[in-house]
């Protein structure tokens, strides 16, 4: 009902400016006839809609006896149009569909565009957002034979309203950007409001609260002049928003003057959804405000309203309600509702084919899976129950990175898919900029357009072999963890929650942390500034106050609990992503800060001395793992050939993240590795060329790329890793996020040695948008990464001890990534190279286990072909020796 207010006054000028066409005389006077009936005000009332659809549904049957599409297409397009006005969006659709059919005939861009992008609306409404985007996509081409501005700012409105709605807020702003100029351009346009209400819900989004009430006011200024009836439907949801802004800043009195205002203009005009919008936002105030008598009283007012025909109130509502019985106490009350608001948040989001549109409502997901999982943990403490420690394990993972396993794994799409069409752009342009042809100014405009035209591509892709999703259950989870001999800690860590979940194989704890989640966020920035991110390596401090500050806050009051094992599987919440636990302080430290050239003492206090630390997105994945093949080929790719002829320019660069610096250190990295992996098959120099390995990547069990990265933190899509550009110009010398998401991987591991390739965009219930979640989406069970910028010295020599531990001393993932740390400390004998910045940034995630059936060393076969050798000859000896013991006694 929201979505349909919002853009019925746009819908309605596009209907009254429809162009007639010629008719047939017989036909002419009942299509007049109805429009009379609308125009003359009637067209609110049941009666003279249903006169409208007797006449249209007449003129077509006189439009099909004279065979006259300009008549057929009129008449099915205006009885769709009916049948919108009336909400029966099926009937609507069908008639839409049918004016389509007519006009292939008529081949006339207005009629295309005006029944695609009603039939836009219509897949709009019922959440059928890939649907809507291709209608619209249709509506798009249609103008550009004939253009019209006020067409192209409609199709602009609603893609914004479509991509704001589903959290795409990049795709939001890049077009709502050019809606604006184009809208600044034209002084006479019904749109300006809609513009700065979406640019105020951006703001919202990006926390901008005072940038979005500005917006929201601008917005209710443009609405003056505007002579529509659905002005106050606007002004009250501007008012509400307001309102949500106040509240969000904790100014709650101003937040309940808009709530109140918002709701007297609903009221006043019979603005039935407004109205409880506005109510069930007081609902939520007075609940916050501890006022539980008046939010009661509200929500009496609530209930008297009918919300069944909008799942969106009926989510909100129960969310609400439930939120009221949690803070009376009242928690089986509050239970049912949760669930049932999560149920039909479901409902909603199944009708979402596109994974990308996924991730926004898996955030939408999780605050409602908090809530629920808070619940139990309250009475699981209480009962200490297993039942509800299931219930508690099941929703505290339920929607945490749950996309990843939604996922289709590859797409097999038509050769002539636009989709594909804008991969080959993008793929021409990348190498028109590697080869210098593309250099000049609005290289980068050009660019950022291709990447966006990419992405819209892929959103309306339907997946239909989407994976269904599955939840471990608790046993599973610690069966897995047995026989891995491990132990995981699940972090919640928010404004409403701080907690721990903690299992091994046996046991399992819940152990409440004090915790202030901002502080915590805090110290870990200045940790991680201090330690990791300064230009300069000689200036790199280590702060071990603070370390030891986030060590009470995470692992003190765990570590009093229960006996830790040695291997620590960490499912981190958002304020501790990509956080290593490694360079925790367990003692107090003797100094605050210690210098990177001076004494190194504080080493041997840090976790990593103690502990073996792997990561998790969510403990579902393991539920997503492929089935282990008998794939047993190793490929190393590493240190790209760059041809100097090139100097791309260094603005280009600067934008898009790119290196192109020689890596001298890298092909000792692969040397030395080839020492434990005599089999496996490199990549270097000229020969890692994209083309050489892309299609062999299905057989391997470890993939290992010694190369740049670099990190798109929009989209993850065009983040990448650098490779050697052909000489025959083939590839564009880049293996780019969308190339990975297609690649059909059963590996083991994939070590990405190069610099932040852990980086990527956070997205609340997600996690780190980046290259590791794309190459575990394609079927890789862990990779291994870097969380900030490295030494590839460094990395030459931790690295490869990494490989050793697996292949010679058979040591699971988990444990050789802790060991190689350890060793490598030992051996630098705590002098410049044993700072943390050289060593902690290789963190492991996905699976913590043993990577099966490697290839052995190639001396470990001399010695078993050895072995064998010397025991046939002993058998050959001991044959003969009894053939000439016969031969004696014969004699």
């Amino acid at each position: 009902m929201q979505k349909q207010i919002q853009i019925i006054l746009i819908t309605t000028i596009l209907f009254f400016t429809t162009s007639t066409y010629p008719q047939v005389s017989s036909a002419k006077d009942s299509i007049e006839w109805a429009f009379k009936k609308i125009e003359r005000g009637q067209k609110h009332s049941t009666d003279s809609l249903e006169n409208a659809i007797k006449y249209y549904t007449e003129a077509i049957r006189i439009g099909k006896k004279a065979k006259n599409n300009h008549l057929l297409y009129n008449a099915f397009f205006r009885l769709g149009y009916q049948y919108y006005l009336m909400d029966n969006r099926g009937k609507a659709h069908y008639f839409f569909q049918q004016s389509i059919e007519v006009e292939k005939h008529l081949e006339a861009s207005e009629l295309i565009f005006n029944t695609s992008y009603y039939v836009a609306v219509i897949h709009y409404l019922n959440d059928d957002y890939s649907s809507a985007l291709k209608s619209l996509t249709a509506a798009e081409k249609s103008t550009l034979k004939n253009p019209n501005i006020k067409r192209r700012l409609l199709i602009y409105t609603l893609r914004v309203k479509i991509y704001s709605y589903l959290d795409q807020y990049d795709l939001a702003k890049q077009l709502l950007n050019k809606a604006i100029k184009i809208s600044l351009e034209e002084k006479d346009t019904p749109y300006l409001h809609s513009f700065y209400e979406a640019l105020a819900d951006l703001a919202k989004k990006g926390k901008k609260y005072d940038e979005a009430i500005t917006y929201y006011k601008k917005s209710n200024q443009s609405l003056v002049n505007l002579k529509s009836s659905k002005v106050p439907e606007f002004r009250s949801y501007n008012y509400n928003q307001i309102g949500n802004c106040y509240f969000l800043k904790k100014d709650f009195q101003l937040a309940r003057k808009h709530y109140l205002i918002g709701h007297r203009i609903a009221d006043e005009n019979n603005i039935q959804y407004y109205a409880l919008n506005n109510l069930l936002a007081l609902v939520k105030l007075e609940t916050q405000l501890g006022q539980y008598k008046k939010a009661f009283e509200y929500m009496s007012l609530v209930d008297s309203i009918d919300t069944e025909n909008d799942i969106g109130l009926e989510i909100m509502k129960n969310s609400r309600i439930g939120n009221l019985f949690y803070k009376t106490n009242e928690l089986n009350s509050a239970l049912f509702y949760y669930k049932r608001s999560l149920k039909l948040t479901e409902e909603r989001k199944g009708k979402i084919n596109i994974s990308r549109f996924r991730i926004g409502f898996n955030s939408r997901d999780y605050s409602k899976s908090l809530s629920i999982a808070r619940i139990y943990k309250t009475l699981y403490k209480k009962t200490n129950n297993i039942s509800l420690f299931d219930s508690l394990f099941k929703y505290i993972n339920i929607s945490r990175s749950r996309s990843l396993f939604e996922n289709a794994s590859r797409l097999n799409l038509p050769s002539t898919n636009p989709y594909l069409a804008s991969m080959e752009k993008i793929d021409d342009f990348y190498k028109s900029i590697r080869t210098l042809e593309q250099t000049g100014p609005g290289t980068i405009e050009e660019l950022d357009r291709l990447k966006y035209t990419l992405v819209s591509k892929q959103v309306e892709i339907i997946k239909d072999d989407a994976a269904s999703f599955k939840t471990i259950t608790r046993n599973e989870y610690q069966k897995y963890l047995s026989d891995n001999n491990s132990c995981s800690i699940i972090y919640t860590v928010n404004e409403h929650d701080q907690f721990a979940i903690y299992l091994d194989g046996q046991n399992t704890k819940v152990i409440d942390l004090n915790i202030n989640p901002d502080s915590l966020q805090n110290n870990i920035k200045k940790l991680f500034e201090s330690a990791f991110n300064n230009s300069e390596i000689k200036n790199l401090v280590f702060n071990a106050k603070l370390s030891h500050s986030v060590y009470l806050s995470l692992w003190d009051q765990i570590e009093k609990n229960i006996n830790i094992l040695k291997n620590v599987i960490i499912i981190p919440d958002q304020n501790v992503l990509n956080f290593p636990f490694d360079i925790l302080m367990y003692d107090a430290p003797e100094y605050s800060i210690y210098s990177i050239n001076g004494q190194q003492d504080y080493l041997e206090k840090l976790l990593i001395q103690k502990y073996n630390f792997s990561y998790l997105p969510s403990a579902n994945i393991i539920k997503a793992f492929k089935k282990r093949n008998e794939n047993k080929d190793v490929f190393l790719i590493a240190n790209p050939h760059f041809n100097l002829e090139y100097k791309i320019n260094q603005e280009i660069i600067n934008h898009s993240g790119w290196s192109f610096e020689p890596l001298m250190y890298s092909n000792a990295e692969i040397k030395s590795i080839k020492e434990y992996y005599e089999d496996a098959v490199v990549f270097n120099r000229e020969k890692a060329v994209k083309g050489n390995f892309e299609n062999r990547l299905s057989s391997a069990k470890i993939i290992h790329f010694a190369t740049h990265a670099f990190i798109d933190t929009v989209f993850d899509l065009f983040s990448g890793l650098v490779l050697t550009l052909p000489n025959d110009l083939s590839d564009n010398g880049f293996l780019l996020g969308f190339e990975i998401s297609q690649l059909d991987l059963n590996c083991d591991l994939v070590t990405l040695s190069a610099c932040e390739s852990g980086r990527g965009k956070i997205v609340s219930a997600e996690g780190v948008m980046g290259l590791p979640r794309l190459f575990l989406n394609s079927g890789a069970r862990s990779v291994l990464m870097t969380l900030w910028k490295i030494d590839d010295m460094q990395s030459a020599s931790l690295i490869p001890v990494f490989y050793e531990n697996i292949n010679q001393k058979k040591l699971s993932k988990i444990e050789a990534v802790g060991e190689a740390k350890r060793m490598y400390l030992r051996n630098k004998n705590n002098n410049y190279f044993s700072h943390p910045f050289f060593w902690a940034a290789f963190s492991l995630y996905g699976d913590a286990g043993t990577i099966h059936s490697s290839r052995i060393k190639t001396e470990t076969n001399n010695m078993l072909v050895l072995v064998l050798f010397i025991f046939a000859g002993l058998l050959v000896l001991v044959f003969y020796q009894k053939r000439l013991n016969r031969q004696i006694k014969q004699s």
